[in-house]
């Protein structure tokens, strides 16, 4: 559940950032262009943020359960490998 709601929480971060990022990206890759241009790409961002939040929030929330369920694969898997080594009367491993 502390994953879980740590990967929420992430999600909602990057959501209500989304348009400082916006503009921090198309200054990062436009910087050689000159301000007209810069300022109608941001004008087509600030046109089409509500399709963009929507893309960017399903984005966010994919890559935040592809990283949940990892990370449950990963915690599952050493847990059967340590209950099988100690079924087989292995020392026990911490």
């Amino acid at each position: 559940m502390l994953l879980a709601g740590l990967l929420l929480g992430l999600t909602l971060i990057g959501y209500n950032f989304q348009y400082i990022f916006e503009r921090f990206t198309v200054y990062l890759f436009l910087f050689w262009e000159s301000n007209p241009i810069r300022k109608m790409v941001i004008k087509n961002l600030g046109a089409h943020r509500l399709k963009n939040r929507r893309t960017a929030l399903m984005y966010s929330i994919s890559v935040a359960f592809v990283i949940f369920v990892w990370t449950t694969a990963t915690v599952e898997i050493r847990t059967t490998e340590y209950t099988i080594l100690r079924r087989e009367g292995s020392d026990l491993t911490i």
